[in-house]
């Protein structure tokens, strides 16, 4: 059974001396690894501002419930090629630069905002569609959009040759 912290425990003071080389030791390990702490603080304060943390938090405190839940739907037919496809998402998503997940999510969540406002422009024809393509930020988005699109083809190619190379 899982040991539950109900409270800190309590460590007896140090010197004076010994504090000031312990917080001197605290500072200097920081200051090397600011980039890294910098973009977890990023990353945690948008997970923070879209409900992941109190979300995270509430599954650790249920947390025999919610593995009860994940083995009722591990043993639902089709379950292991789920979690395949989770799995390589997942991995897919761990080597992207975490900034650009953020920036990506954020541009998303103001196009959208744009949606609900009714501000977004009016496409009802070619020269429409051909005049919002003019636009540099529909541009630089449309180019990653088919740069990722091309990614996939790829992908997808190799995947269809090894299909076809294997025996049925």
């Amino acid at each position: 059974m899982a040991k539950r912290m109900d409270r800190v425990e309590e460590k007896p003071l140090e010197s004076g001396v010994e504090r000031e080389e312990q917080l001197q030791a605290l500072l200097e390990s920081l200051a090397e690894r600011q980039g890294s702490l910098e973009r977890a603080l990023e990353l945690l304060e948008w997970l923070d501002r879209r409900g992941a943390l109190e979300m995270g938090t509430a599954a650790l405190e249920r947390g025999d419930v919610l593995v009860k839940q994940l083995i009722q739907q591990a043993n639902r037919p089709g379950a292991v090629e789920g979690l395949k496809v989770g799995s390589a998402l997942f991995q897919a998503l761990m080597q992207m630069d975490s900034r650009l997940i953020i920036s990506l999510s954020e541009g998303m969540e103001r196009g959208w905002r744009r949606v609900e406002q009714g501000e977004a422009p009016p496409v009802e024809g070619i020269w429409d569609l051909l005049r919002t393509l003019k636009d540099p930020e529909v541009a630089q988005g449309l180019s990653f959009i088919l740069a990722m699109l091309k990614g996939i083809g790829s992908a997808l190619s190799v995947a269809e040759s090894v299909k076809e190379q294997q025996p049925d």
